[in-house]
């Protein structure tokens, strides 16, 4: 770590495992004062991408847009859009919808696909560096993630498994509030594709909680650039919104929603 020369941040608690009705989580805090900064990896039920959370001080007030960051010492920089928000304790959160933890592999042909972590490789992470403009580079030292990730991935692998035979009784699904055509607006289409006169073409998964509030989105089949998706990911989130989905005893719950979405240059 001495030769990132990055400020760096030791581990105050272990990982943490939490539960809630659409979700998994794993989170654990690092460094100490007015340093404190917590990081937690969410999964949603059916999804295998993650939800990026980092909330602290050393995240306050970012310029632009987008976060780096990298599970050193061997994996790649990640460069993905961001949200800004305030945890529930009020302190500066930045939120990375539907990441995976290492980029995007390019097939070539404006093909990119996810490239999963096995669990070799997340035993051989060390650490997470993170880069927002303009601060100061700084470093977590996450340890080994084998573990950790592979627990999370149990826990909402038997959610799932739970929630499947309950969401078959469902009396009523998830439904958009207004059509879905009117999520999105001519000036949402990327301006490099529109000016080549390419079409794209989205499907994507969301999970809507119980107040009909879409918290989790995948892409799961793209034609177009793993930054495209993530700006389609975060509109989506939001600007759709639905009437929630009912169990057979009438309580509103979450509810899995899948569709697709084609950006096609007019005649």
């Amino acid at each position: 770590m001495a030769q990132l020369q990055l400020k760096t941040l030791e581990p105050s608690t272990d990982w943490q495992l939490e539960a809630e009705p659409d979700r998994c989580r794993i989170q654990r805090t690092f460094g100490t004062g007015e340093d404190v900064t917590a990081l937690s990896l969410e999964q949603g039920l059916g999804h295998t991408n993650f939800n990026l959370t980092i909330s602290g001080a050393l995240v306050d007030q970012p310029m632009g847009r987008w976060i780096r960051f990298a599970f050193g010492p061997s994996e790649a920089n990640n460069y993905r859009e961001f949200t800004l928000g305030k945890s529930a304790s009020g302190q500066p959160e930045v939120k990375v919808y539907g990441t995976t933890l290492a980029p995007h592999i390019n097939e070539g042909n404006g093909t990119f696909i996810p490239d999963p972590l096995d669990p070799s490789r997340l035993g051989a992470i060390r650490y997470m560096t993170i880069k927002l403009v303009p601060a100061t580079p700084f470093a977590l030292v996450v340890g080994p993630m084998d573990k950790a990730v592979v627990s999370l991935n149990k826990c909402i692998k038997d959610k799932f498994a739970k929630f499947t035979p309950a969401h078959n009784e469902y009396s009523v699904h998830a439904e958009p509030t207004i059509s879905p055509g009117k999520w999105f607006k001519k000036g949402d289409f990327p301006g490099e594709l529109f000016f080549k006169g390419e079409n794209a073409l989205v499907e994507f998964s969301l999970i809507v909680d119980d107040t009909g509030t879409p918290n989790f989105c995948e892409i799961t089949n793209s034609t177009r650039p793993q930054k495209f998706d993530e700006s389609v990911c975060l509109k989506l989130l939001r600007t759709a919104r639905f009437t929630p989905a009912r169990n057979k005893d009438g309580q509103p719950v979450p509810d899995p929603w899948s569709s697709r979405i084609l950006f096609q240059i007019p005649d």
